[in-house]
């Protein structure tokens, strides 16, 4: 394999994301990158409040619990965690499967059948509750139909932010290859200047 093709093979092709997982996407990216590039949506419970309302997942009436905010919290980072994970070697950490099944187990879900060949989980409550459930439901169906596997967190540590693979070899572990995947190339080209100019 040439340079060109070995870096071609890193690159993701930046396609639509599948329906099946924009709320998911949406959900992960409530916080990424770090220090001046931080983007964080979630920084407190009434942040999170908003930010559910603005998205149509809770009506005006509902009031955001601190104990459903740190749950929230807990299942985005341990979600993300997975992802940041399976991004290298597929496998999640024993601690963020452990949150994951906990939250899990207390979401009540129900099989909803949207087409003669299709169905999904869906929440039966409403609420954080039931934002959690969906979030559970659609990670299970995201893995049963094959689409989680392409769900990936950007390997620019300065990043980090969810982004759907569209790759045709599922290799891209950049979110943008304009904006992280430049910026990367650029990072390697200059340390390895850099030994050069120190050999």
């Amino acid at each position: 394999m040439t340079k060109r093709e070995n870096e071609e093979a890193h690159v993701v092709h930046e396609e639509a994301i599948p329906e099946g997982l924009h709320f998911l996407v949406a959900l992960l990216n409530t916080r990424y990158g770090r220090q001046k590039r931080l983007h964080d949506a979630w920084p407190d419970r009434a942040a999170m409040e908003r930010w559910l309302r603005e998205q149509g997942l809770i009506t005006a009436e509902v009031v955001v619990a601190e104990g459903e905010y740190r749950r929230a919290i807990d299942l985005r980072e341990a979600l993300r965690q997975g992802l940041r994970r399976s991004s290298h070697d597929a496998t999640t950490s024993a601690e963020a499967l452990e949150t994951i099944n906990h939250i899990a187990r207390h979401t009540l879900l129900k099989v909803q059948f949207t087409g003669p060949t299709q169905a999904r989980l869906v929440p039966e409550s409403g609420g954080v509750d039931g934002v959690l459930a969906r979030a559970v439901g659609d990670v299970y169906t995201a893995m049963w139909t094959g689409l989680w596997a392409r769900l990936k967190v950007c390997q620019n540590d300065a990043c980090g932010k969810a982004f759907y693979d569209g790759s045709r070899n599922h290799a891209g572990v950049w979110c943008s290859t304009r904006t992280c995947g430049n910026r990367m190339h650029a990072r390697t080209y200059r340390q390895q200047k850099k030994r050069n100019g120190s050999a």
